[in-house]
């Protein structure tokens, strides 16, 4: 850390959630400039005699300061208080929810949801889809997250859950700045999404969906931050902050974005670069790209040509590891069979890239994960956490037209469900509980505004009976998926079994095993190895770690 033109004192603040501190005492009429190695330093100023107010830094709307400039690496100030200001510097890091355990009493804590305020300029509404607003946001971090104040513009999203004719409605919105920033603390960017959760007892469920894509390590998974929404000085209920999806530097982060280009398997087809596959019919809009001029063309054919030549290698050779990211694809199934989410066997939001589409060692890489409010259960009978959660994700409704594709994807490259089945080895032995813990962690630090959501939607009133749903149907839906892997079975790999025999060395035919089918389902739990063929119907089964066929008798 370089300054110029301080004096370092030490002082004991009571300073929440940073890991370390550093405080400078900044004279009448001198300048400073700071540089930090770290986006998320976060600055406060405050009065030398510690009883002054104290003002978040950087700020568009600071009055303390005058000619400052604030730069990615640093920031340039000035003080014209008397007496002098303290810069305090909090290297922090950013915060999770999980945090929130440390603190039992909450309110006692000083903690509540954040507040956003948007006043849109005029006090007009946002319409539509199309035209952005500009706008002054304020949010206050509720003493857990940093508050924040700067210019934005503001426009409608989304499209079921979009009311075109009610402006009044509990509406989706974008939200784009003129430049980065790192509200509540995430990976600075421009591009962020306000989402409604307007389905009755949805309030939870992208959250607990995206905590499922964060323990997993799922890349790019979005972070989901509920607030408080004001528009115009008006209540709007509460709301998901989170970041929007595309290939900008707080979702899909790359170093070289010029030959990458993130597409999206949805049925609305409504982007202005699409096409449906070759093989599977798939309908596949380019979501983001950001080609140079002269290549445009030519990348947009290769884009069609290198998805077509993986749906058509997925569905006549099965062999797929060469051309997508398989230790990523068996997160994002994983998160999506846990979850329910069958949106994706429509198709839609279901979300692919790739970082350059120009090299022919560059992979398909599956997710985020998007849009979760029909899951856990919904899909079935529009609530959460009620229906039967010991049901087979992958023998899904014949009419989902994306169904088969996302089968393949799983059972038809052995090196996939390999894969698959580590990932969920590794989330029971350390995650499971942790996912638990954060939905009741969610729910006690947003109960409050979930009442007050009740009293504008008349949905929030009930949901210490929803968390506790979702979290039985949750641990009762991983264990049923868990128990019905071919664990053992995947850890060989393509080593074949030549003989069973028991720990005497004999031959072990009399001896009992559990039978899988090829998609890992258990179809038998206690059978004599002898009375298998006598029993299984024709077809191709896992029994000991090998395959075996049963042909017609």
């Amino acid at each position: 850390m370089n300054l110029r033109g301080y004096t370092k004192k030490l002082v004991a603040l009571p300073l929440l959630l940073c890991f370390s501190s550093q405080v400078y005492s900044i004279e009448v009429g001198r300048s400073v400039t700071i540089c930090f190695p770290k986006q998320n330093t976060v600055f406060l100023a405050i009065s030398d005699t510690l009883n002054g107010s104290t003002v978040s830094f950087p700020s568009d709307h600071n009055p303390a300061y005058h000619g400052k400039t604030v730069e990615e690496e640093g920031a340039y100030v000035i003080s014209d208080h008397n007496p002098a200001h303290k810069i305090i510097l909090e290297e922090r890091e950013s915060q999770d929810l999980d945090d929130l355990l440390n603190y039992p009493d909450l309110p006692g804590s000083g903690f509540h949801i954040p507040r956003m305020d948007i006043h849109i300029d005029g006090g007009t509404l946002v319409a539509d889809k199309k035209t952005f607003l500009k706008a002054l946001i304020k949010i206050d971090g509720g003493g857990f997250y940093p508050d924040l104040i700067d210019s934005v513009w503001i426009r409608g999203r989304g499209n079921s859950t979009w009311n075109a004719d009610d402006p009044y409605d509990k509406n989706p919105y974008r939200l784009k700045f003129r430049k980065e920033v790192s509200p509540f603390g995430l990976a600075k960017g421009k591009n962020w999404i306000l989402l409604t959760n307007k389905e009755r007892h949805s309030l939870m469920a992208n959250a607990i969906g995206m905590k499922v894509a964060q323990l997993v390590q799922l890349r790019a998974a979005n972070h989901i931050i509920p607030i408080d929404l004001f528009i115009n000085g008006e209540y709007r209920g509460n709301y998901n902050f989170t970041e929007k999806v595309g290939l900008y530097s707080n979702s899909v982060k790359l170093t070289d974005r010029s030959r990458a280009a993130l597409l999206e398997l949805d049925t609305y087809f409504d982007e202005t670069y699409k096409f449906h596959s070759g093989c599977y019919h798939l309908p596949v809009n380019i979501k983001d790209h950001h080609f140079k001029k002269g290549e445009k063309a030519v990348m947009l054919s290769r884009i069609q040509t290198e998805f077509d030549r993986l749906c058509s290698m997925l569905q006549n050779e099965g062999k797929i590891s060469q051309l997508v990211d398989v230790d990523q694809l068996a997160r994002y199934l994983m998160v999506n069979e846990l979850i329910g989410n069958y949106e994706i066997m429509h198709p839609k939001s279901l979300f692919l890239y790739k970082e350059d589409f120009a090299s022919p060692n560059s992979k398909f890489i599956f997710g985020p994960v998007w849009d979760l409010n029909w899951t856990f259960g919904y899909e079935q009978n529009r609530d959460y956490g009620t229906t039967d959660p010991e049901v087979n994700f992958w023998d899904a409704p014949a009419h989902f037209e994306n169904r088969q594709f996302i089968n393949d994807l799983l059972f038809k490259d052995e090196s996939v469900y390999r894969a698959y089945c580590k990932v969920w080895k590794d989330f029971m032995e350390h995650h499971l509980q942790t996912l638990l813990d954060y939905c009741d962690n969610y729910y006690r630090y947003t109960k409050d505004s979930f009442l007050r959501n009740a009293d504008k939607w008349n949905d929030g009133g009930d949901y210490h009976i929803v968390v506790q749903n979702m979290k039985n149907w949750l641990e009762r839906r991983a264990r049923y998926i868990y128990s019905h892997l071919n664990i053992s079975a995947s850890l060989l790999g393509n080593t074949s079994v030549k003989a069973i025999t028991s720990v005497n060395g004999t031959p072990a035919m009399n001896e009992y095993e559990e039978i899988y089918d090829l998609q890992g389902f258990r179809k038998y739990g206690h059978m004599q190895k002898t009375g298998i063929s006598d029993v299984l119907a024709p077809g191709i089964y896992i029994v000991g770690g090998k395959k075996i066929a049963v042909i017609n008798r």
